[in-house]
């Protein structure tokens, strides 16, 4: 019996774009001074088992200017993909997820007005 979550409804595009940007995560959590942590997902679709590297950036400095360190880091994009940004060194930088939220809300961040 197959399990259905969200994993399983990736497209074949989408596997695959998580499968490129593995160089760019394990780079962007070293330049945080955080661990890349990588673990290969299993995605059980109907036309195959299909599999995706997933990098997690472990301990490391938030680069949102707030200065703190985290257990865990998370990728922000400056230029959102929904408006044709990449995941990419110059694009993107590590924060927790607490800066994560205020970025994604637009809120004033450490040393703005």
């Amino acid at each position: 019996m197959i399990r259905h979550n969200q994993l399983n409804r990736f497209s074949l595009q989408k596997i695959a774009q998580l499968n490129a940007e593995v160089p760019i995560r394990r780079a962007l959590a070293k330049r945080a001074g955080g661990l890349p942590v990588e673990r290969k997902v299993t995605i059980c679709r109907s036309d195959g088992t299909f599999y995706y590297t997933a990098v997690r950036c472990i301990g490391g400095t938030c680069e949102c200017g707030c200065g703190k360190k985290a257990n865990e880091l998370e990728p922000h994009e400056k230029v959102h993909r929904s408006q044709g940004g990449i995941l990419s060194m110059e694009n993107t930088i590590m924060v927790t997820r607490f800066c994560h939220q205020r970025l994604q809300r637009n809120e004033p961040m450490w040393g703005e007005p």
